[in-house]
């Protein structure tokens, strides 16, 4: 963990839940073209297709990937295991399978694809990683609910802050020292590292 360790410690504190995995990554789903267009953007996909060299990178054992489901609405069905075209019934959840393809199909690390889950079902997808023992899970995610999943594992983080708008932060929770830690990777330059106002949160 030499590389990841080197990054600056966000917050740490011990578990309330005893897990069996070695290591919980969050990322966000691809950038969105503006607030009127919800699609992923030319930067998005590029994003999303450069994510592999990152975690490449690291030495893990990234085994499975978890991205949200096509989601209706807080009160409609989620439609299991349906594939949209990019730029087509566009929303967060489509942006975060586009994303995970984009790495599960450069990773071969990859055993497992999971999108059983939708926006909303943070808590069931957590209490399911339980049962990955010695393996890396990744979990593209919207941002307010990454930030939820945190809470919800033990450890303390504030929400997500309105002015931080930022696609290329990465979190990792250490179940074995039970410390979170943060990355910023610059998929155009290939280095590491933060803005201020992360830096700062």
């Amino acid at each position: 963990m030499n590389i990841f360790l080197s990054i600056s410690i966000l917050a740490f504190v011990f578990l309330t839940n005893v897990y069996s995995l070695s290591n919980l990554w969050f990322i966000r789903h691809c950038d969105k073209i503006d607030d009127e267009n919800p699609c992923c953007s030319n930067e998005g996909y590029l994003r999303a297709e450069n994510w592999e060299n990152y975690f490449s990178k690291m030495p893990i054992n990234l085994s499975y990937i978890y991205a949200a489901n096509y989601d209706l609405g807080k009160n409609e069905i989620c439609e299991k295991k349906e594939r949209y075209k990019p730029n087509k019934n566009c929303n967060k959840s489509q942006r975060m399978i586009l994303t995970a393809d984009a790495i599960y199909n450069k990773m071969d690390t990859i055993e497992k694809y999971n999108i059983d889950y939708c926006v909303g079902d943070y808590k069931d997808l957590i209490d399911n990683s339980e049962t990955k023992e010695n393996k890396d899970i990744l979990i593209v995610w919207e941002h307010n609910e990454i930030v939820d999943m945190i809470n919800y594992v033990g450890i303390e983080l504030a929400k997500w802050p309105d002015d931080i708008d930022v696609y290329n932060i990465v979190f990792m929770i250490d179940m074995e020292t039970e410390k979170l830690y943060y990355d910023c990777y610059n998929y155009e330059t290939n280095e590491l590292g933060c803005i201020d106002s992360v830096e700062d949160w």
